[in-house]
C-alpha cells in the first residue's frame, strides 16, 4: 500500500572506506611507498561494528536504493561514520584534506546518483575559515545548505609547515 505522505530518513549512514577515500585525497596525503598505511580517521574508542561482526553489509548505492524502495522512504540524509570524529584530528592540513576527500567521495558515489540521497558535509573545525569557504562551495566543494554540529577538540591541532 502506498503512503499518502513522503517519508524522510534523517539519519542514514554511509561507511567510508579508507581505500575509497584515498582516491580523493591530495597526492601528498596518499600512501607513500615504503611507509605503513594508517587508518585515515583516528579511532575514538567506540567499537563500531564489533558487536555484530559479519552481519552488516556495506551500504552501497544499490543497497541503499533497494532499501529506500522497499521501505517507501522518499529521501535519506547520509552521515559519515568514521568522519564524525573529524574534530579530533591533530594535523590541520590533514583534517582539511580529509574533509574535502570525504565530501568529494560522497558526492561522486552517492549524491550525484540520485536526488533521494542528501548528504551531511564534513567540515574541518581546525580551520574555521577554510571550513566556511568549503561550506559556501568555494574551491570545488559542494555547497552545504544547513551546516550542522560537529565534534571539536579544544586542544586545537598542529599545522603542517
Amino acid at each position: 500500500m502506498k503512503r499518502s505522505f513522503p517519508v524522510i530518513d534523517a539519519d542514514g549512514h554511509v561507511l567510508e572506506r579508507d581505500r575509497e577515500l584515498r582516491e580523493f585525497m591530495p597526492p601528498e596525503f596518499r600512501a607513500v611507498e615504503g611507509k605503513r598505511e594508517y587508518p585515515l580517521f583516528s579511532w575514538d574508542g567506540w567499537a563500531r561494528g564489533a558487536l555484530s561482526p559479519q552481519k552488516r553489509e556495506h551500504p552501497s548505492v544499490d543497497l541503499w536504493m533497494r532499501f529506500l524502495d522497499a521501505t517507501e522512504i522518499a529521501v535519506t540524509v547520509l552521515y559519515p561514520n568514521e568522519g564524525l570524529n573529524i574534530g579530533l584530528q591533530r594535523d590541520r592540513d590533514w583534517a582539511v584534506a580529509l574533509a574535502r576527500a570525504y565530501n568529494d567521495w560522497l558526492h561522486h558515489d552517492f549524491l550525484s546518483v540520485s536526488p533521494r540521497f542528501q548528504g551531511v558535509a564534513l567540515l574541518a573545525p581546525q580551520e574555521p575559515v577554510e571550513a566556511a569557504e568549503h561550506a559556501r562551495g568555494n574551491g570545488g566543494a559542494h555547497q552545504v545548505r544547513d551546516p550542522g554540529l560537529f565534534q571539536s577538540d579544544a586542544r586545537g591541532g598542529n599545522r603542517r609547515s
